[in-house]
């Protein structure tokens, strides 16, 4: 009553915020965090080691997994459990881990089932899933970085991937269609862009067919 009674204030200055919330009696008294995330530590390791084995040779391969994971993912089991890792480490659920929180709320999580975790093992995967610098990892940077990534490369998914970036559904993705794809993201130039496109364009036609998506998309898995 107390929580539910915090949370209903109209005022928002008297609302309780939602990380008080999660740390209120009635979750950490009865345990709802560890009842409701509970996960095998050897899925906790495969999801690591996902992360570890993820190489993105091409720029436009991460946005393409976020987009499936992000339409595809509510029912896939790997998405899931990569959730619920990330809401474990994530402790203050603040929504983003930092090198240090990560690295050490990793090898908590290993403590509770007895065992051990390398710690420049932990940071080379914070590496690699800050690929912009940003030291800060968020949850959609993590999941993306640990699901099995077979699971988003089949034909069907790929051809719904393809056709988001073919805007005006021509059959094939421009450099005009991949600026306004990325146009949510800072810092690109139109220079990035032609690179991206060069380096999946093997006919150089100036335009990437799905063929040629395809190609680019399953190298992530060789």
């Amino acid at each position: 009553k107390d929580l539910i009674q915090k949370l209903l204030k109209v005022d928002p200055t008297e609302r309780i915020s939602a990380s008080r919330a999660l740390d209120h009696g009635w979750f950490t008294s009865l345990k709802i965090k560890e009842q409701l995330f509970d996960l095998d530590i050897e899925v906790a390791k495969k999801l690591l080691n996902n992360i570890y084995n993820y190489s993105a040779s091409n720029r436009l391969q991460k946005p393409v997994i976020a987009y499936l994971v992000h339409n595809h993912g509510d029912k896939n089991k790997f998405v899931k459990a990569a959730t619920t890792l990330f809401t474990k480490i994530d402790i203050n659920n603040n929504g983003a881990l930092e090198r240090g929180e990560f690295i050490n709320n990793t090898k908590e999580l290993y403590k509770q089932y007895n065992q051990n975790v390398d710690e420049h093992y932990l940071g080379s995967l914070f590496d690699k899933i800050d690929s912009d610098n940003s030291r800060q990892i968020g949850y959609r940077e993590f999941v993306c970085a640990a699901v099995d990534k077979k699971v988003f490369l089949g034909e069907e998914m790929l051809k719904d991937a393809f056709n988001f970036f073919d805007r005006d559904k021509s059959g094939s993705i421009t450099l005009d269609e991949l600026k306004k794809a990325f146009s949510s993201f800072k810092g690109y130039k139109t220079r990035d862009f032609t690179k991206i496109l060069k380096e999946i364009d093997i006919n150089n036609d100036s335009k990437i067919d799905f063929i040629e998506f395809q190609q680019m998309m399953r190298k992530i898995i060789e």
